[in-house]
C-alpha cells in the first residue's frame, strides 16, 4: 500500500519560546525522528499548515533547518498562523501557483493529491484566523478537479470546511464553508479531505465526503466542547497521521510519538492516572 504521513500545526516559535511549557521545535524534531525511524518507506510527508506560530522569517528559518534531517519527500502547506510572504522569502525555491498561492497537485500510486492554500489574504491579516478560498483559488481548484475528473482524489487543506464540534474552532473554520462543500460535492471522485487546524484527531463523513484531522506535533485542543474559546490548549501526547492507500481503500491511523510529558501514577492498572508535567 502507498503510505502518506501527515504532520500538522507544529507552531515553530523563536528560539527560547515555548507554548504551554512545550518547545515546539523539539516536539517537531521528535516527530520527524520517529517518522524517519519507523516509516522511512513513506511515499510522502505532508505538513498541513501552521508551520510557525507567528509567521516570522526567523521561525521559517528554524523549520527549514530542522527539515534538513528529513529523508522523506515533503509537501509544505500554510495555515492561519503563517505568513505567505515570509514563507516564500525563506522557502524561495518552493513552487507556487501562478498567483503566488502555496498550492499544487501530485500523483501518488493510483490517487491524485491536491494541496489547497486556505490562508487568508493577501494582504496578510495576522489577527484573523478563519480560512478563505478567493476567486483565484476557486478557479485553480476547479481546473485541477476538472482535469482529474477520471482520477481518485484526496484533498489537503488547513481549515476544515465544516463544523467539528468545538464551538471556538468552528468560528474560525473555512469562511463560506457551505459554498465550498456544495462546490466539492460536484466531484464524486474527490474521495477524502485531510485538514489541520483543530489540534485533535477527528474523523467522519460530512455531506458524503469522508475526512481526517490529526493532532498537532505540539499542543492539543482539550475535549471541552462547551467552550467558545479557540485558544484552549493541553499537553496531551502529540501525534501524526498516516494514510494507507490502495486502488480501492483509504485507511487512516493516528500515531502517538511522545509520552515524555507524562508521569504515570497508581499501581492498579484499571485506575492509572496520567499527570502532565509542565516545566
Amino acid at each position: 500500500m502507498t503510505k502518506i504521513i501527515i504532520l500538522t500545526d507544529p507552531h515553530i516559535c523563536d528560539e527560547g519560546q515555548t507554548i504551554i511549557g512545550l518547545n515546539p521545535s523539539l516536539q517537531f524534531e521528535k516527530a520527524l525522528n520517529h517518522i524517519n525511524k519507523y516509516h522511512s518507506n513513506a511515499n510522502r510527508l505532508v505538513i498541513t499548515g501552521d508551520l510557525t506560530n507567528s509567521g516570522t522569517l526567523s521561525q521559517y528559518n528554524i523549520i527549514r533547518n530542522i527539515l534538513k534531517s528529513n529523508r522523506i519527500p515533503t509537501t509544505l502547506m500554510l495555515g492561519n498562523h503563517d505568513n505567505r510572504d515570509n514563507f516564500r522569502k525563506v522557502f524561495w525555491d518552493y513552487p507556487t501557483d501562478p498567483h503566488g498561492f502555496i498550492q499544487a497537485k501530485e500523483s501518488i500510486s493510483t490517487k491524485k493529491l491536491i494541496f489547497l492554500d486556505t490562508l487568508l489574504g493577501p494582504p496578510h491579516l495576522a489577527e484573523e484566523h478563519f480560512g478563505e478560498i478567493c476567486e483565484e483559488r476557486y478557479n485553480w481548484l476547479e481546473k485541477q478537479l476538472q482535469t482529474l475528473s477520471k482520477d481518485k482524489i484526496i484533498l489537503f487543506m488547513h481549515h476544515p470546511p465544516f463544523n467539528v464540534g468545538f464551538p471556538g474552532m468552528d468560528k474560525i473554520k473555512l469562511k463560506d464553508s457551505d459554498q465550498f462543500m456544495n462546490f466539492i460535492k460536484r466531484f464524486p471522485n474527490l474521495l477524502h479531505v485531510v485538514c489541520g487546524h483543530i489540534h485533535r484527531t477527528i474523523s467522519g463523513n460530512v455531506q458524503g465526503k469522508s475526512f481526517s484531522i490529526f493532532k498537532s506535533t505540539c499542543h492539543q485542543m482539550p475535549m471541552q466542547q462547551s467552550s467558545i474559546k479557540s485558544s484552549l490548549s493541553v499537553a496531551e501526547p502529540p501525534a501524526y497521521g498516516m494514510l494507507l492507500i490502495n486502488d480501492t481503500d483509504i485507511i487512516t491511523h493516528s500515531v502517538d510519538f511522545d509520552f515524555s510529558n507524562l508521569e504515570i501514577k497508581g499501581s492498579n492498572p484499571d485506575q492509572t492516572v496520567y499527570q502532565f508535567q509542565h516545566n
